[in-house]
């Protein structure tokens, strides 16, 4: 099992030790909310969305994690075992 794999069943442990919900489409909307937010790390131009110098690596290390662990939880929810 690759790291992945590995990762996908520790989200599968967590959501199930916390009762957090399988249902696709609340999983599917989270997953598109941290998605922009991923956008809003990395969208440096608009004056909106600006960062200071450090915290941009920060944030979007964070983000792309929540973005993960959503896509883990909707294959689990599908029973599909993700791998590379």
């Amino acid at each position: 099992m690759g790291i992945v794999g590995e990762y996908q069943d520790k989200v599968k442990k967590k959501w199930n030790d916390n009762g957090f919900t399988t249902d696709l489409l609340t999983l599917g909307l989270g997953l598109s909310e941290e998605v922009g937010e991923v956008s809003k790390a990395i969208n440096q131009q608009n004056p909106a969305y600006k960062l200071k110098g450090n915290e941009i690596p920060y944030v979007l290390r964070e983000e792309l994690h929540d973005v993960l662990t959503y896509v883990c939880a909707i294959a689990n929810a599908a029973n599909i075992k993700l791998g590379i």
